[in-house]
C-alpha cells in the first residue's frame, strides 16, 4: 500500500515544527501508541518537515537497524556521512589496543564490526563507559559540524518491548537522551509501543504524545477524495467503526475499494 495517506495529526505536526524551530524549551519528543495507529506515518511527516527546513536528520528503525548500540552508532555516522567525526574515530582507535589487526581505513564504510569490537570489553562497567564515551564524541563532533544555530534531528522508530533490550534501554535512557537534553541544537524523537521511562536526567526537556485513533469520517473523506475512491461518508464511517480508526488498516481497506472498483 502507498504510505502517501492523509493523516489528521495537525497538533503533533505543529508541536514538532515548534521544537524544530527552537520555539519550545523541549528538544525530546516521545510518541507512544499501539501498533497500527500511524507512528511511522507521523515520523515520515517529520522527515518531510525537517527536509523542507533544511535540517539534517537521521532515521533509525530498530526493525532493520537492530538493537545493538554499535549498529545504531554506525547508522548515525552513515546518515550524516558529511561529518568527519574526528573525535569519534580517535576514540575507536584508542579502544583497538587489544585488536591491532583491525584496519580502520574507511571505518564508516566497513566500520560496523570495528565499532562493535571497540565497544566490547570483558566487563559491563567498561562496556557502558565505552558506549558513553563514543556517544559523547559522536554528538560533540556532530554539533561542531552543524556549527552555530543549525539543528539536527534523530528519529528512532519501533522502540517496542520486543526490540528494546536492557542494553539498548540503558543507552537510550541513560546516555543518549541526557546528551540530547544538554544539546539544544539536537532534537530526538523516539516512537514505539512503549517509550523510555521518565528520568530526572532528561524529563524536563521532554514532550510525551499518546496517539489516538483517527476515527473521524470527515478526515478520511479527504483521503478518499485525494485517492479518487468512490465511497460515501456512511460507508467510511462504518470503516472507522470496524477498524477502530487505525490509519494503516483504514488506508489498506479503502485502497482495496479502489482496486475492487477497477475490476468492475
Amino acid at each position: 500500500m502507498s504510505y502517501n495517506v492523509h493523516i489528521d495529526r495537525d497538533k503533533e505536526l505543529l508541536l514538532f515544527q515548534h521544537i524544530l524551530r527552537g520555539q519550545r524549551k523541549e528538544n525530546i519528543l516521545l510518541i507512544e501508541a499501539p501498533s497500527g495507529l500511524g507512528k511511522t506515518l507521523l515520523l515520515l511527516e517529520y522527515q518531510r518537515l525537517a527536509s523542507e527546513a533544511n535540517v539534517p536528520f537521521a532515521m533509525l528503525d530498530l526493525r532493520y537497524v537492530g538493537a545493538a548500540v554499535s549498529e545504531i552508532l554506525s547508522t548515525l555516522c552513515e546518515e550524516w556521512a558529511a561529518c568527519p567525526f574526528q573525535r569519534f574515530r580517535r576514540h575507536i582507535e584508542s579502544f583497538q589496543d587489544l585488536a591491532p589487526q583491525i584496519d580502520l581505513h574507511g571505518v564508516f564504510q566497513f566500520g560496523r564490526p570495528t565499532i562493535q569490537i571497540a565497544l566490547n570489553a570483558p566487563d559491563e562497567a567498561t562496556r557502558r563507559e565505552r558506549r558513553r564515551t563514543l556517544t559523547h564524541a559522536l554528538i560533540t563532533d556532530l554539533l561542531e559540524w552543524l556549527s552555530g544555530e543549525r539543528r539536527a534531528v534523530i528519529l528512532i522508530d519501533t522502540y517496542n518491548p520486543d526490540l528494546a533490550t536492557p542494553a539498548l534501554r540503558q543507552w537510550v535512557e541513560g546516555i543518549l537522551l541526557p546528551h540530547v537534553r544538554r544539546s539544544p541544537n539536537l532534537v530526538a524523537v523516539v516512537a514505539g509501543q512503549e517509550t523510555p521511562h521518565p528520568s530526572a536526567m532528561w524529563e524536563s526537556a521532554c514532550c510525551r504524545l499518546h496517539l489516538s485513533p483517527l476515527d473521524n469520517p470527515d478526515d478520511w473523506m479527504e483521503f478518499v477524495a485525494a485517492k479518487s475512491i468512490s465511497v460515501d461518508r456512511r460507508t467510511v464511517s462504518a470503516f472507522c467503526h470496524a477498524h477502530g480508526g487505525h490509519p494503516v488498516q483504514m488506508a489498506m481497506r479503502l485502497d482495496a475499494l479502489r482496486t475492487w472498483e477497477g475490476d468492475l
